[in-house]
């Protein structure tokens, strides 16, 4: 992994306590952390994220000892392994998509974006409105 500087990211954190394997299917990871860092490395590979139709994905890391970020991470202080976690773009002010921010051009937009995220090999198994994020800072975009 290379090493970047990034001014604005957001970090979603995963508990790692007892890894839950996989469904008996034995295909599908039940693991949600290891779930997420595939999909958003699709994503990457794919420059699906350089379309602005998913957050832009910096880095991950298997590992943190939350330890050496007392405070944020507190509340995984006492899990049995350290937390995973992901890097990603920070989004000012998002609202989620509502009756109220709804508009027939967003879903248009999100419909497009789900589309080219399954192009990926990635699947949503989300796709409620409550996921569909509007950036109304950066002309109406669409995650």
């Amino acid at each position: 992994m290379s090493t970047t500087v990034v001014s604005h990211g957001s970090l979603k954190v995963f508990h790692n306590n007892e890894n839950p394997g996989y469904a008996r299917d034995c295909i599908r990871d039940l693991n949600r952390s290891r779930c997420e860092i595939r999909a958003y490395c699709r994503l990457k590979w794919f420059k699906i994220c350089d379309s602005d139709t998913v957050p832009n994905f910096y880095d991950f890391m298997l590992a943190i000892d939350p330890a050496n970020c007392a405070s944020y991470l507190d509340v995984f202080q006492h899990d049995t392994d350290f937390p995973c976690v992901i890097l990603i773009e920070y989004l000012s002010n998002p609202l989620i998509m509502n009756c109220v921010t709804y508009t027939t051009e967003c879903m248009q937009k999100a419909v497009i974006g789900i589309q080219q995220i399954h192009l990926a090999l990635v699947k949503h198994n989300n796709p409620y409105s409550k996921n569909i994020l509007i950036v109304p800072d950066d002309q109406k975009r669409i995650i």
